[in-house]
């Protein structure tokens, strides 16, 4: 059963838009796809989603300057 039910996910944000495209496809061939890579509005960026083996969403995405925003905050 998902811990993380039933909307709330994990977010890993990846350096390329590539790396997401290589995420879909493996998690695709696994049949554990949950989104298809997606260009969302600016401040989510290009996304997709996957199970995780519980049946928890991890999504990841690209350009959502998550991680350039703590740096410019945090240093």
């Amino acid at each position: 059963m998902p811990t993380l039910a039933p909307f709330a996910h994990i977010g890993i944000e990846l350096p390329h838009r590539e790396d997401v495209n290589e995420v879909a496809a493996k998690a695709r061939e696994t049949g554990n796809l949950r989104w298809e890579p997606m260009d969302m509005a600016a401040h989510i960026g290009y996304i997709c989603a996957v199970n995780d083996p519980d049946g928890n969403t991890i999504e990841f995405s690209h350009n959502q300057k998550v991680f350039s925003t703590i740096q410019e905050l945090w240093g």
